[in-house]
């Protein structure tokens, strides 16, 4: 059997020259060296990324010393020596680094201790013990008896673990000692692929051929003089960088043609591919979702949703063991009934304006004192701010929610009294007219409707689809496809990240005012199907942050549902005649429609929610205005719950986007809104 090198010799699998043509290194040097959990994170990028991302991510949970209270409650040990020595646990170290440190052994060598070390003020210092310096021995029924360190000179030393705080991953029961079980170490093999593969491409890159083209002179041409030959060079050589002719076009004699050469490419050898494929399967190894750690598209609800169940549900085990192994560790040093936690909720908390929100919520009222916002934005302290305003219309007693979107909290905005309303009794027994609403909503979907199609006409465009490419495309048998698609005879399609976040930009800009106009439509035939005189003066800008929100997500629904998600699947069940499904089933106008249908029910139960609370109505009442409601819809048909309840399938109003999608999908149902006293004008 023969091989082909690129100096033209041939030589055969015993020539000394082989192992050029396989790998740098033998394939069993892979398979049988010794595993080495810190080489693998100093040499892999991949395992290096999700390893530090976990122990960065551990380190940013502060760890304090709490004091038990006789009346169950709890507070902050401050000055407690432990306490004191979190803050700085070694010499020059902070606790981020510290912890950080300590999740690092974890990680690579499946356990971790440090030692506790009286200062010369008094204090404690821990002292981390590398770990592959240690082991912990056992007795026969598996109980920690000592501290076996591994000395660089060979020797072997055993303590007793009297101040030595420690933690072992699970691992397989033996007896003597234990190291712990590392989870790096199920990653062996991919590193070991992974090196080979970047040595095989090292390969390639350095000896495949440096020349772009080569010039092709035909036989006919006869023998080459080595004048002709030596003109020829002078002449070419000009047109490289600085020869003086460089970008022209050179004149080929004797019927010479130039012929490009492939050469290996990093697209060819897919090497970005696989670079993301191991960093996915290193993040997958170590349970930590792809897309945090950037080796899966992500969209930023489900990013946001990953970073709060990230210190709960992915990393709230490792935080608990450590915390665990703290108290066991330092029980002596913290004494009764004090103990160590992580504060995971620093991790948790939402950003500093909705937690405005929902702690003004909470207590009903302001919460921060003008000296209070001054310190946090580094301003001076200024005498007479230490009060605490609250607005003449926030007083206990029930009044409305300073967060509710209604008019009548708005500053200025509450002409809509009680006292001054007239409500006609029967007005709250009939199912509203809503005229003005119903043609609000029809210009609405149909405007929903023609921005679809010309988003449906751009997609195509980016795709290359057209009816004509669509109709040649020839349908093959799924496996046969598949093979076609490996062989490059069929072409898949490709989606730019970028174009998809720039149409949701473009549809949320463009649906917001169209979503806000329904919304204060709705409020204006409710207001003046209750009586009220001034309906005409309600100021949609008290619904703009609702509605605004409300465009951005179902902007990014939509182009997501109908337009990128259309397009996988339409590869996925069968890549031969993606092209025709895109025709048939990109932006379809049924389900534009529909889904216009659903969020037009709730921008319109929102509009008159809010009208309603405004005007002081305490009750509302499902209505139902097809002639076949769904049967859940039709149960709830003349139900009557306060303005603020639920109904009995868990929705506040028809079309909420809390509800489940067979509960609002193209929901028609109004609501009524009663409990309005009758009063005099005057």
């Amino acid at each position: 059997m023969g091989y082909g090198i690129r100096d033209g010799d041939i030589i055969s699998t015993d020539n000394e020259k082989f192992g050029a043509l396989v790998h740098s290194v033998p394939v069993t040097n892979y398979e049988g060296s010794s595993f080495s959990p810190a080489a693998m994170w100093a040499d892999q990028p991949q395992i290096r990324t999700v390893v530090d991302f976990i122990t960065n991510s551990i380190a940013l949970v502060p760890f304090d010393v709490y004091e038990r209270m006789e009346d169950g409650g709890r507070r902050k040990a401050r000055g407690h020596a432990v306490q004191e020595a979190l803050k700085a646990p070694g010499f020059r170290m902070g606790q981020r680094r510290w912890v950080q440190q300590l999740q690092h052994d974890m990680l690579l060598y499946g356990r971790w201790a440090f030692t506790t070390y009286p200062r010369e003020d008094g204090g404690l210092e821990f002292i981390i013990i590398p770990a592959h310096m240690f082991s912990i021995a056992v007795d026969g029924l598996g109980r920690y008896t000592d501290l076996v360190l591994y000395l660089g000179d060979g020797r072997k030393v055993t303590r007793p673990l009297t101040d030595v705080t420690f933690d072992l991953n699970v691992q397989v029961w033996k007896a003597g000692t234990r190291t712990g079980s590392t989870p790096v170490s199920t990653l062996d093999g991919l590193a070991r692929e992974t090196e080979a593969l970047n040595e095989y491409r090292s390969e390639l890159f350095r000896n495949s051929a440096m020349v772009p083209a080569v010039i092709e002179r035909p036989h006919e041409a006869g023998k080459w003089s080595d004048e002709a030959w030596g003109r020829f060079r002078k002449q070419f050589s000009t047109y490289r960088p600085g020869g003086g002719s460089a970008g022209g076009v050179p004149i080929l004699e004797d019927g010479m043609t130039y012929k490009p050469v492939d050469t290996v490419n990093p697209k060819d050898l897919e090497y970005v591919q696989v670079r993301q494929l191991t960093l996915m399967e290193a993040a997958q190894a170590l349970h930590i979702p792809p897309e945090l750690v950037g080796a899966k598209e992500g969209t930023h609800s489900n990013i946001v949703a990953l970073r709060e169940q990230l210190y709960v549900d992915v990393l709230g085990a490792d935080i608990g063991f450590f915390e665990d192994a703290l108290n066991a560790g330092l029980r002596d040093h913290l004494g009764a009934n004090y103990y160590i936690e992580a504060n995971v909720d620093a991790r948790l908390r939402a950003t500093f304006t909705e937690r405005v929100k929902a702690y003004q919520s909470a207590g009903g009222g302001p919460w921060l004192t003008r000296a209070e916002i001054r310190a946090r934005e580094n301003l001076e302290y200024l005498e007479g701010t230490d009060e605490l305003i609250v607005p003449m219309n926030v007083t206990s007693g029930g009044l409305a929610s300073p967060n509710d979107t209604g008019q009548t909290n708005e500053e200025g905005g509450d002409p809509y009294k009680a006292a001054r309303m007239v409500v006609r009794p029967k007005a709250l027994e009939l199912t509203p007219t809503r005229t003005a609403t119903v043609v609000a909503r029809q210009k609405f979907e149909s405007d929903v409707a023609a921005k679809g199609e010309q988003l449906r006409e751009r997609w195509l465009k980016r795709l290359g689809v057209s009816g004509e490419k669509a109709q040649r495309g020839a349908k093959v048998a799924y496996g046969d496809s598949i093979a076609k698609v490996i062989g490059g005879e069929i072409k898949l399609p490709t989606i730019d990240p970028e174009d998809v976040v720039s149409d949701v930009a473009e549809m949320t800009k463009w649906t917001f005012p169209r979503m806000q106009q329904v919304m204060a439509t709705a409020s204006k035939d409710q207001l003046k199907e209750l009586g009220i005189a001034n309906w005409e003066n309600w100021s949609m800008n008290t619904q703009e942050n609702w509605c605004y929100r409300a465009s951005q997500n179902w902007s990014e629904h939509l182009i997501l549902t109908q337009y990128r998600d259309v397009v996988n699947q339409a590869v996925a069940d069968d890549p031969s005649s993606w092209r025709e499904a895109l025709l048939e089933k990109l932006g379809e106008k049924s389900k534009l429609t529909n889904a216009a249908q659903t969020i037009g029910t709730e921008l319109e139960s929102v509009g008159r929610n809010d009208a309603a609370r405004a005007a002081g109505a305490t009750t509302k009442t499902w209505r139902t205005t097809s002639k076949a409601p769904r049967p859940s819809h039709a149960t709830l048909n003349g139900q009557t719950v306060p303005i603020d309840g639920y109904f009995l399938n868990g929705l506040r109003w028809p079309g909420d986007h809390s509800g489940r999608g067979p509960e609002t999908a193209n929901c028609r149902c109004v609501l009524v809104y009663g409990g309005i006293p009758e009063q005099d004008t005057e």
